[in-house]
């Protein structure tokens, strides 16, 4: 998809300034513009009109495969074979070179319209742009062009049961088989758009640990793992052992199927490792260490180095952030946020009960941490699963209590 040429494109004169200011783009590059103003009509016209019925039907599970309303299949093959997937994207690579500007207001105009079908949209760019970054020239020219033009989906693979925010507790396996290849083993849970039937493959980024690595984040890796085996040529060959396990039932966004997904489970699922020239891939280069804030704004500890991620952070004082938002996340993470000490013994009694039925079955116990905790494992300690780490973890969020405020 390369960019059209102004002369074949219209408005032929750049946007006026009102219509620009309205729409929150700046540009007076007459391609540009035309792309976000046809990305708006396409909002409008294709996209909007199929959010309600695609809300009430929704996705569905039948017979281990995800069935996405029909009044979404004509509106994603529009956005692709307008180019809007890979707008921004190396046109060497499929995409249409557009400025990333151009592009952030394409996405709001899709999300605005379904955010549903946009999920699944935004999702292949995402798996195209992580393979444009930090992968081989023959994995770029074999998955970038199919994925930026819609032809494959993508999706983020990295949450497990009892591995959520501690994602470094994560135990999908990867053992090598050949040259950058890899036998991938687990499960996943809450995948957006794990499986779909828009697009004949599905390309997954998985998380995924191999026998020698370290524990903790450090010891993993990024793998690409297709739901349908390809061949060298770029045509899809046998399916690659990767299943659905079921889709979530949720309160909202019911067009948009979010996942539990099981990779291995008759030992046939192979990925390859997205970036082979490091033992932990990928791992760029963090531009600038973020960091942690007290109310007051002082500093309190560098964050380490994040693998698979590039992390731009601004600190919002606890003032500005909305009640609602703090409720909402305190009583998801930590009911008793801001009445307990540091940590709360009645949650830890329950996970206690919990954890005797979790051992006896060979399962991972839980931990009953509550934000304060968490804080004091992420940011001074480590994810091994010991009660020494725990009892440190209890003593350091006591203390945290005592030297910082909630509010």
């Amino acid at each position: 998809h390369e960019p059209a040429k102004p002369d074949a494109l219209h408005p032929s004169a750049p946007p006026d300034a009102t219509i620009s200011e309205a729409l929150g783009v700046q540009t007076n590059n007459v391609a540009e513009w035309t792309g976000v103003v046809e990305a708006l009509k396409l909002a409008q016209g294709e996209l909007a009109p199929t959010n309600e019925e695609g809300d009430r039907i929704g996705a569905r599970f039948v017979d281990g495969k995800v069935i996405m309303p029909e009044c979404f299949r004509k509106a994603y093959q529009t956005v692709a074979a307008g180019g809007y997937i890979g707008a921004s994207a190396d046109p060497e690579l499929g995409g249409m070179g557009l400025p990333d500007s151009v592009w952030t207001a394409v996405n709001e105009f899709i999300m605005g319209a379904n955010v549903a079908l946009g999920l699944t949209l935004i999702l292949g760019r995402g798996t195209g742009h992580l393979i444009e970054t930090f992968g081989t020239d023959e994995m770029k020219s074999l998955y970038c062009e199919k994925l930026y033009s819609g032809q494959w989906g993508g999706t983020m693979c990295l949450t497990e049961p009892g591995a959520g925010s501690d994602v470094g507790a994560s135990k999908t396996r990867a053992v090598k088989t050949g040259e950058g290849r890899y036998k991938i083993t687990g499960e996943k849970i809450f995948i957006t758009s794990g499986d779909h039937d828009l697009a004949p493959n599905i390309i997954h980024a998985v998380l995924a640990r191999t026998p020698d690595a370290p524990p903790g984040t450090k010891g993993l890796s990024l793998f690409i793992v297709p739901k349908i085996r390809i061949k060298p040529d770029g045509s899809l060959g046998e399916p690659n052992d990767v299943a659905v396990g079921n889709i979530e039932h949720k309160l909202g966004i019911h067009g948009s199927p979010t996942c539990a997904m099981v990779f291995g489970a008759n030992d046939g699922c192979e990925g390859v490792i997205l970036d082979p020239a490091t033992p932990i891939a990928p791992r760029p280069k963090v531009s600038q260490p973020a960091t942690i804030s007290s109310v007051t704004a002082t500093v309190v500890r560098w964050i380490k180095r994040i693998p698979f991620m590039i992390l731009v952070a601004v600190f919002v004082p606890i003032a500005f952030v909305p009640k609602l938002v703090v409720e909402a996340f305190t009583s998801a993470e930590d009911r008793n946020f801001f009445s307990h000490p540091g940590i709360d013994p009645s949650g830890m009694l329950r996970a206690a009960l919990k954890d005797i039925g979790k051992v006896v079955m060979g399962h991972r116990p839980e931990g009953a941490s509550t934000i304060t905790q968490q804080v004091a494992k992420n940011f001074l300690l480590n994810s091994q699963v010991k009660f020494s780490r725990k009892i440190r973890e209890a003593i350091l969020a006591l203390r945290l209590e005592i030297d910082f405020q909630h509010t």
